[in-house]
């Protein structure tokens, strides 16, 4: 018999758009990949413990700064904010940027 932990699937401690009233910078401790509904999707864990889903803009802005290792995003500063835009239908969605 294999238990399961529920932790690993409930994410009470993922950031919302609604969370980011201004800009917060923060660093990245862990990357993990989970599967939702969705299909798998990362996961960026903050020094602060909070969670945070890695859209495309996000990935995108991390590959471009780090490279396509999540193992050399760890440590790295980031800024996370929030947009509105034609891409996510005209929904706020979280913008995670490298700190340079």
């Amino acid at each position: 018999m294999v238990e399961i932990d529920k932790s690993e699937y409930l994410f009470t401690d993922t950031l919302k758009p609604a969370d980011i009233e201004k800009a917060i910078d923060t660093r990245i401790t862990d990357v993990k990949s989970v599967k939702t509904k969705y299909g798998d999707k990362r996961i960026a864990v903050l020094e602060t413990g909070q969670q945070v889903f890695l859209n495309a803009m996000s990935l995108q802005n991390l590959v471009e700064a780090l490279g396509n290792e999540t193992d050399k995003w760890i440590g790295s500063e980031i800024t996370l904010d929030t947009e509105v835009s034609e891409r996510t239908q005209g929904k706020k969605s979280i913008v995670l940027k490298v700190n340079k």
